[in-house]
């Protein structure tokens, strides 16, 4: 018990310290827990007011989280003389609130400013944990690829620690559910799960972003160099020979090309990084081993001349069929490679021309995490340069090409054709620029007649999924019978889609069984009023229960109560299809 009692004090007085640093954060992220545990053990989810008022507690709870994160990493190294955090707290408490009365209320805004305010809230979320994480690089006393090793090390030793806990409560709620008393085991082992995230998997991951100790695994060791790095250098070779095979059958790269090679430098920058110093550590005087040692540290130079190939598989791409979000971001990926790779060689430089020497393998490699950020802002905040709108100045270019200012009853489109044209209006349609120019461009009904053309099932899509579940009784005042149903209309889009602005009638059609359980009744029920509040409170709130149940009353003096309803909803065209409703049938 000696070693294993100096283990557990060990890990006691570390966790001690991270709870003592990490306060307000640790204690922002349990409450959350915990209390998203209560609501939903409790059931308290389907009452309005409890959702809007935990809406705002838990928008508050993760913004501030956040922002002590950073406060609590950049002003401090062990939780002392918290009142020095006082004025910190305060304006990053400010910020949270103000985040989340937007967040809560965004029909204060256009789409535009929505999606402006979303992008916001994630910049605020990435620059708060890339200065904290910057300023634990330093703190750490070790070079960056040492750093990573520890932190991928410890990220894996808490994952286990968590994944064995999992199994173990697992057991004994299966256990107890079944020697003692029946209980939904899977609620409660989602609730445990819950409790686990706050209270051991936070606190140990912090202990991760925190440790100054270096990882002296042999395990570790042997699997970065003698397992991972050969597989690397693998995968490496076998694309040269493929490189080789192009130059000698003159054969185009394949589209699958620019994907491979991404991967491979998404795991190869990790491995190559942190098997780097276990190298300078394991081969210091064979000539193979120096060889070796070699290969690791100039691993991302020998990958390099990939890119040229990434570049042209893209350009191929973006050439044929435009700029799309994803071959966008693709080009910033290689953008990012070329920085990375040219970083080495410039920082040097910049560290000679000041007269200073550098000391390690990836020295200033964290300086990248700024570079993140001037990525995130170039590329998805700034309007002009980001992703979103240059897919549109490109998706548009090609779609006005091929409409060739031709009406949509003009069109006499091959095949061909109106697979491109399809594809072209799908992205513009997705797209939040796109979806202005097409509304601005064609009215709604020529907008119908081109999809049904090109036979696009697109749907720029708000989900609502509203069900009611609660022990109140139904009204049968006034009523003998009553008969449960379950109904489905599946209205495509092309033949049956219904506008809700219309004026005539949703219809859905109810079949229930007659008195003698043989006859086929069918109820004819127009949900038009029903379905509008749905989308008008689910586009106002989040709460899943103001609507329901929902009374309609039937020519024939029949009443159907709708305790359930689903469907899916075209925000854009104002269109409803995939119909579903639950309920009961008085009469």
């Amino acid at each position: 018990m000696g070693k294993l009692g100096i283990i557990f004090d060990q890990q006691k007085e570390t966790v001690k310290g991270i709870i003592k640093r990490y306060l307000v954060t640790i204690i922002c992220v349990n409450i959350a827990c915990v209390l998203d545990i209560v609501l939903r053990a409790a059931d308290l989810y389907n009452k309005g007011n409890v959702v809007d008022i935990t809406d705002y507690i838990f928008g508050f709870l993760m913004m501030f989280a956040v922002g002590s994160f950073f406060v609590e990493s950049i002003f401090t190294e062990d939780g002392s003389n918290r009142k020095k955090l006082l004025l910190p707290y305060i304006i990053f408490g400010l910020i949270s609130i103000a985040l989340d009365i937007l967040g809560n209320n965004r029909s204060w805004f256009s789409e535009m400013g929505e999606d402006m305010f979303r992008k916001t809230t994630v910049l605020y979320v990435i620059i708060c944990t890339v200065l904290g994480f910057h300023k634990l690089i330093k703190n750490s006393g070790m070079s960056f690829e040492k750093y990573i090793v520890n932190l991928v090390v410890g990220v894996i030793k808490v994952g286990v620690v968590l994944f064995i806990l999992n199994i173990g409560f697992v057991l004994l709620v299966t256990i107890f559910d079944i020697l003692i008393v029946d209980i939904d085991a899977w609620e409660l082992i989602g609730y445990v799960e819950e409790f686990l995230i706050g209270a051991v998997y936070l606190p140990y991951s912090l202990v991760c972003v925190t440790e100054k100790a270096e990882t002296k695994s042999r395990f570790i060791r042997g699997l970065l160099l003698w397992v991972l790095m050969p597989m690397v250098n693998a995968a490496m070779i076998i694309i040269y020979m493929y490189v080789l095979k192009i130059l000698v059958t003159g054969y185009m790269p394949k589209n699958e090309v620019f994907y491979i090679c991404a991967y491979l430098f998404c795991c190869g920058v990790v491995i190559w990084t942190m098997a780097y110093p276990f190298a300078m550590d394991s081969y210091k005087d064979s000539k193979a081993g120096a060889i070796y040692r070699n290969v690791i540290k100039y691993a991302k130079y020998i990958y390099a001349p990939f890119i040229l190939l990434e570049c042209y598989s893209m350009g191929i791409r973006i050439h044929e069929y435009g700029v799309t979000l994803v071959r966008y971001f693709a080009v910033v990926f290689i953008i990012c490679q070329v920085i990375y790779i040219a970083w080495e060689p410039l920082y040097g430089l910049v560290r000679k021309i000041g007269k200073k020497e550098k000391n390690n393998y990836a020295e200033g490699y964290e300086h990248l995490l700024y570079v993140g950020i001037a990525v995130y802002v170039l590329c998805v905040m700034l309007p002009f340069f980001s992703g979103e709108r240059i897919e549109f100045l490109s998706q548009k270019k090609r779609f006005e090409a091929m409409m060739d200012g031709r009406s949509v009853e003009e069109l006499n489109l091959s095949a061909a054709d109106v697979k491109s044209l399809r594809s072209t209006y799908m992205v513009l349609g997705w797209n939040i620029y796109g979806e202005e120019y097409l509304e601005e461009t064609y009215t709604q009904a020529e907008r119908a007649a081109l999809k049904k053309q090109l036979d696009v099932d697109y749907y720029r899509t708000q989900w609502v999924y509203y069900r009611m579940r609660t022990q109140a009784a139904i009204s049968v005042d006034g009523y003998s019978y009553m008969q449960s149903f379950s109904e489905k209309g599946y209205m495509g889009y092309n033949d049956d889609e219904i506008y809700i602005g219309e004026n005539a009638a949703i219809p859905m059609n109810i079949s229930i069984k007659g008195l003698d359980n043989t006859e086929d009744i069918v109820c004819d029920v127009d949900v038009r009023e029903l379905a509008a509040l749905v989308i008008s409170k689910d586009e106002n709130s989040n709460s899943n229960d103001r609507a329901l149940p929902y009374d309609i009353l039937m020519d024939d003096g029949r009443k159907c109560v709708v305790t359930k309803i689903f469907f899916d909803y075209d925000s854009v065209d104002n269109v409803i299809k995939n119909l579903e409703l639950e309920g009961y049938i008085l009469w």
